[in-house]
């Protein structure tokens, strides 16, 4: 669902948006009767609560459009290169109940607009007595009658108001702007628990600005001694916008401070704040305002997950059982794994295992062994065969080199996979993995000119 943006709802806040101007156009009997009749014969139901609220479009050349446009055109409402865009006449049965709040435009294009009198808008010609429209949702309806007209802009929130003991017919009219057009069917919906959050966005970020601009004021270099007194008097008595984040960023500048120096500080002092209750500033903090800011964050963390109805992300939960023996857990202290599903002998006894199971392979990883040491050889080879710049006796020397590699390489893989089937196991380095015997010495081969290639068997 489209969702207007913070800047919109604060602009709604700040500005009405919308004019009125009384008996603007000269509204006729004739023109309530052809309003009644184009309703009857062309009105088409449009969005509601329920059925009774219809819309009939009006051609460009319609009479009361026409004398609309020249009523806008009179007011100046066109001179910021707007263009009348479709008309309808609305018309509201006896029972009609209010629309929900919606935009006629895209709000979020319309509020970046800086200029207000280049912005599109809808215009609402009352024809009958006691026209109303809501706008900016929780206000009071504005009421019109016959002749008045009323503009709003298109990034204010409005719906048709409720007819519920009588019927009503208007002229209606999208005036578009530069880039910014009302879609052809439909609108943008306005959703109130949304808006509110937005603008508790928009709150916050305006009193971070004021803190940003505190700081700024308490930075900035004293005055000029070249300044005359009223200038330096104004400026040191001028007070900055303080807001409620301004406040407490001045309460945590005012904060006595630790003042320690650390090793990598540079000359900087700490400004660990004394009162563990005040924020720190982003500076460096001296080692022992660090372990301490650390330690409360651990509390924090402990606190957080020992929250009752709170899980610990990433984490199981704890287990007073052993899943191996089925005993109580108990570690030594000085381990401390109070989150494993094993009891300290259990972990010991699988690790043991599955360290055994990692160190006897069976003759198949020999044979993996086998065929990646064929592979690296053949590529090996092909890429001696590539070189166009040495001897074939040079060649010939390499590809010996190589091939003896090789079988030293398989040679090593099956030495370790007869040592697996007589059930030799090797002790392990403490992660799992066996220790691997020293890589064989270099073969020195001398080829037809005068060069030597040294290639590690490994």
């Amino acid at each position: 669902m489209w969702q207007p943006t913070a800047a919109v709802v604060r602009q709604q806040q700040a500005d009405s948006g919308y004019a009125i101007v009384r008996r603007a156009v000269a509204v006729r009997e004739q023109d309530v009767a052809d309003a009644r009749r184009v309703a009857a014969a062309h009105g088409v139901s449009i969005f509601n609560p329920n059925r009774g609220r219809y819309q009939a479009r009006l051609p460009h050349d319609a009479d009361l459009r026409q004398r609309v446009v020249a009523a806008l055109r009179r007011r100046g409402w066109l001179a910021g290169g707007q263009a009348p865009a479709a008309a309808a006449i609305l018309h509201s049965a006896s029972g009609c109940q209010a629309q929900g709040y919606h935009f006629d435009f895209e709000a979020n294009a319309v509020v970046r607009v800086a200029d207000a009198d280049k912005k599109p808008f809808s215009v609402l010609l009352a024809l009958e007595d006691d026209t109303t429209l809501d706008l900016l949702p929780g206000g009071a309806p504005l009421v019109l009658q016959r002749g008045d007209l009323l503009r709003w802009n298109g990034d204010v929130a409005h719906r048709g108001s409720a007819y519920l003991d009588k019927d009503n017919t208007r002229f209606f009219m999208y005036v578009n702007a530069s880039g910014i057009a009302a879609p052809a069917d439909g609108t943008y919906p306005y959703d109130q628990v949304q808006a509110a959050a937005l603008l508790a966005q928009a709150e916050t970020a305006a009193r971070r600005q004021d803190a940003a601009t505190l700081l700024t004021t308490l930075r900035a270099p004293p005055p000029r001694v070249g300044q005359d007194a009223a200038t330096r008097v104004t400026t040191l008595r001028a007070p900055p916008p303080v807001g409620q984040d301004a406040a407490t960023l001045l309460a945590t500048l005012r904060a006595p401070r630790c003042g320690g120096i650390g090793p990598w500080l540079q000359g900087q002092r700490c400004t660990h704040p004394v009162d563990p209750g005040t924020a720190a500033l982003a500076r460096p903090l001296c080692a022992r305002c660090r372990a301490q800011r650390a330690a409360a964050a651990r509390r924090r963390r402990a606190a957080a997950a020992a929250a009752p109805g709170r899980k610990s992300r990433n984490r199981a939960a704890a287990r007073d059982t052993c899943v191996g023996c089925g005993g109580a857990i108990a570690w030594p202290a000085h381990l401390q794994q109070p989150r494993t599903s094993r009891c300290h002998p259990c972990f010991a006894a699988q690790r043991r295992t599955t360290r055994t199971t990692r160190t006897t392979r069976p003759a198949a990883a020999a044979a993996a062994r086998a065929r990646c040491a064929a592979r690296v050889l053949r590529r090996r080879v092909e890429r001696v065969f590539r070189c166009p710049q040495i001897t074939a006796a040079a060649r010939d020397a390499k590809v010996r080199a190589l091939i003896m590699a090789a079988a030293v390489r398989l040679k090593a893989a099956d030495d370790a996979a007869h040592a697996a089937r007589g059930g030799a196991t090797t002790r392990g380095t403490g992660r799992g993995a066996p220790r691997t015997a020293p890589p064989p010495p270099l073969l020195d081969n001398t080829n037809t000119g005068g060069r030597v290639a040294r290639i590690h068997a490994a």
